[in-house]
């Protein structure tokens, strides 16, 4: 993962963690006894914690660091949306062997580049 996609990983899944567990940032701030600042600095990716204090907040959080690191819960860009809708209506009209075979094909082209 580039520095920059994980930063933006990291701040989006601080607040939305943060926000699913109905805590304050200043609450957070001080189960990891950090400044309300530095969780607002994090959440707006100004600052990427340190795996230490990453670990305390996953912990304060109730999750693990793999949720933090989780790139699952990022928005979609238009393109990427629109992209995936487009293949799920090609999709749509497969039939079932049909549609077996494209998700072969769509594992070896994964493979094939390197994201297996």
């Amino acid at each position: 993962m580039q520095p920059d996609r994980l930063k933006t990983v990291i701040s989006t899944n601080v607040r939305r963690l943060r926000d699913k567990r109905g805590m304050t940032q200043e609450q957070l701030a001080e189960a990891i006894e950090k400044s309300p600042e530095a969780i607002s600095m994090f959440e707006r990716g100004r600052t990427t914690p340190a795996l230490e204090t990453l670990a305390l907040i996953a912990t304060a959080l109730g999750c693990s660091l793999m949720d933090m690191l989780s790139e699952d819960a990022l928005p979609l860009s238009d393109h990427r949306a629109d992209l995936l809708r487009q293949a799920e209506v090609s999709l749509a009209g497969f039939s079932d062997d049909q549609l077996e075979m494209a998700v072969k094909l769509l594992a070896v082209l994964r493979e094939g580049l390197g994201r297996g």
